[in-house]
């Protein structure tokens, strides 16, 4: 699951943050317009996260290894 601590990674001004939820947390870098997205599956593995990646909005997603 996704709190608090986890977005303040984000603080540093280099992402914009578009969504965030339970489980999911959707950036944009600023410099790029590149999308992240970091997927939390609920595992029992505390901070475990899948990231999926796409260049532009219009683009899919796909992992990145």
């Amino acid at each position: 699951m996704v709190d608090i601590r986890d977005l303040r990674m984000f603080e540093d001004g280099y992402f914009d943050i578009i969504r965030a939820d339970a489980f999911d947390v959707m950036v944009v870098s600023k410099n790029l317009g590149h999308i992240w997205c970091l997927h939390s599956p609920g595992v029992a593995k505390d901070g475990y996260c899948v990231l999926f990646h796409k260049w532009k909005l219009w683009h899919e997603f796909h992992l990145n290894p």
